[in-house]
């Protein structure tokens, strides 16, 4: 399928599945880039690493993978694609076009090539002699398993032969290492690569990768190898991980038949980030690593369809931008994606709201499945800020032709599913969220001119009125303002849910601020208290501002607190302003002075 053609089923993508044959073709452009990745960096390591290049045996690998190439193209199409594949090239990539110091001994990285064509010769399974780069003690063999050979700080060149179907024998310094059977667990200094398989009758099955040196994404280093970062999993982590897969792809296939399809073409391994289980769990996805999941151990069929939906919609878009322009270049953090704390750029927040659409599906059959009130309070949640983010992104003004249609196919997908019925106390707690979020976003990130501060101060002194709709936006803080220290703590209005869940009374001994108990409790005076004085302490701090906001709307008319539901940044940079002067002035009555004739929030 070309490039053109791709661009033209974008609005099928968008709707939030996409066919097998899209996928099959998403597959193909990736193969496309590791190609073309592969001879980018056989050019520039020749040029830049000679000696690197010439000891790690990369030249020769290359000409062997080429010969077989020619003969097995579809073994050696799917070694480079295979995930890890495409992050090996794009770390080396990297490294070379580093500064020196960081190009330094990286012949042991060159050597995964070397790996590569190990690794066709023995899909072939006919006799056959290599040399192969042993990287910290380790011989890695991708998508079949690791030999561990030498010390893990040794670097070296040792030999592989492939004696048959399935049998190799590795030779490095004097120590020999027969492997007689790969696909066995028992051989000393051999771990074979396992399988994980769906549950339900399905064929389908994928790669467990928890050796691979190149498995891991994110801060690759010499100082720091993926294997001292990542686990390797032990005999009964890994039944539960088989376990959890198997039970995972029943209920995908069941209740998510459009997911499960794609994912069945698309995806290849599972990287897992833990050995057990944690919370909260973690998971990702990289562009250079299309057909694979990074994600924590857990026993939850239900949490792993989650993130299987999840981030197998951010592995399909990766691939359709890398094929298809969908906006124009714009890296400015300038846009408001309600699932982060900070401003996002167009790219990450079309990818949220992709992602974010898939969530939303998942919760909105999850809600029907258990009849959790929690499933309600998260379709609900989900529903209304993928609306939003569909807003933002088709507001932006940067969308290609095609970009629009994958966002107005989205949009489709989105518009019946505002009209299910959700619990009202799922509709109150999710609007609660959305309102908490926006509150503390804005002050968070949101910057006012100057000048326009001051004239409100000026304005405030003389207890004149405030003409909040002439003032100018505030614009995303500036680098030199922004206040990473500053994070979300959980919001208010997940409280009473968390407190229903418990089936108790309300649990005060969490680790929560004074105004979230009073307010999960009910209580909105003393939240209002409590709140009040946290924002004294430090007016600046956004979470506070959010909770004051949801307090108030619980005793005041919703046109008193409108300026803070609609310009947060506005009411706590004059708040601190005033602070800074010398001058006092409660919250509560800034916020009403400001509200008067303050838009409604939208």
């Amino acid at each position: 399928m070309s490039r053109v053609e791709l661009r033209g089923r974008a609005a099928e993508l968008g709707s939030g599945y996409g066919g097998a044959d899209l996928i099959v073709a998403l597959r193909a452009g990736q193969l496309a880039k590791r190609l073309a990745m592969l001879g980018l960096l056989v050019r520039e390591s020749g040029r830049v690493c000679p000696a690197d290049v010439e000891k790690s045996g990369f030249d020769e690998a290359y000409s062997a993978l080429c010969a077989l190439y020619r003969t097995q193209r579809t073994t050696v199409d799917n070694l480079l694609a295979y995930p890890n594949t495409g992050v090996w090239l794009a770390y080396c990539l990297r490294r070379i076009r580093a500064a020196s110091a960081e190009r330094a001994h990286i012949w042991p990285d060159l050597g995964y090539l070397g790996w590569l064509t190990a690794s066709a010769l023995i899909e072939l399974g006919t006799p056959a002699e290599r040399p192969v780069v042993v990287r910290d003690g380790h011989v890695m063999l991708p998508a079949v398993g690791s030999a561990r050979i030498a010390a893990a700080d040794v670097d070296g060149v040792g030999r592989l032969r492939v004696r048959g179907p399935g049998a190799i024998t590795i030779e490095f310094d004097g120590t020999k290492l027969d492997i007689p059977d790969l696909t066995r667990r028992d051989h000393p200094g051999w771990r074979p690569l396992q399988r994980l398989r769906a549950g339900g009758g399905s064929d389908f099955e994928i790669v467990i990768d928890d050796l691979d040196p190149f498995r891991e994404f994110n801060n690759l280093s010499r100082s720091a190898p993926a294997d001292s970062r990542l686990p390797s999993l032990s005999e009964s982590q890994l039944s539960d991980w088989c376990a959890a897969f198997s039970a995972a792809w029943v209920l995908l296939e069941r209740d998510h038949p459009g997911y499960a399809r794609p994912i069945s073409v698309g995806l290849r391994c599972f990287v897992p980030l833990t050995a057990e289980p944690v919370s909260p769990s973690s998971s990702r996805t990289s562009y250079d690593s299309f057909g694979c999941i990074a994600a924590s151990s857990t026993r939850s069929a239900s949490q792993l369809v989650l993130t299987l939906i999840h981030e197998f919609q951010h592995a399909k878009l990766g691939a359709l931008t890398d094929v298809v322009e969908l906006y124009e270049d714009d890296p400015r953090e300038r846009f408001y994606a309600p699932w982060r704390d900070d401003p996002r750029p167009i790219e990450w927040l079309i990818q949220g709201m992709y992602a974010h659409l898939g969530v939303t599906d998942f919760w909105r059959a999850e809600r029907l499945r258990t009849e959790s009130e929690l499933a309600h309070v998260e379709f609900a949640r989900w529903r209304a800020q993928v609306h939003r983010s569909i807003a933002e992104i088709l507001g932006s003004g940067v969308l290609t032709a095609a970009g629009e249609e994958f966002v107005r196919a989205a949009a489709e997908t989105l518009r019946p599913w505002l009209d299910d019925q959700v619990t009202d106390s799922a509709a109150r707690a999710a609007d609660d969220a959305a309102t908490g979020h926006w509150v503390a976003w804005c002050v968070r990130n949101l910057q006012l001119d100057d000048d326009a501060l001051e004239d409100l101060f000026s304005l405030w002194k003389a207890a004149g009125a405030p003409a909040l709709q002439q003032v100018p936006p505030g614009l995303p803080t500036r680098p030199d303002r922004k206040r990473p220290e500053l994070r979300s703590r959980l919001l208010p209005s997940y409280l009473r849910l968390l407190e229903q869940a418990t089936r108790g009374g309300f649990d005060t001994t969490r680790d929560l601020a004074p105004g979230d108990i009073a307010y999960g409790s009910g209580n909105y005076a003393a939240a209002v208290t409590h709140y009040t004085r946290e924002i004294e302490a430090g007016p600046l701090c956004p979470q506070p501002w959010a909770g004051l906001a949801l307090a108030l709307q619980q005793s005041l008319p919703q046109h008193e607190v409108s300026a803070l539901l609609a310009r947060a940044e506005i009411v706590a940079q004059l708040y601190s302003r005033i602070r800074a002067s010398g001058l006092n002035c409660a919250p509560t009555d800034l916020v009403r002075w400001l509200s008067r004739e303050t838009p409604q929030h939208d």
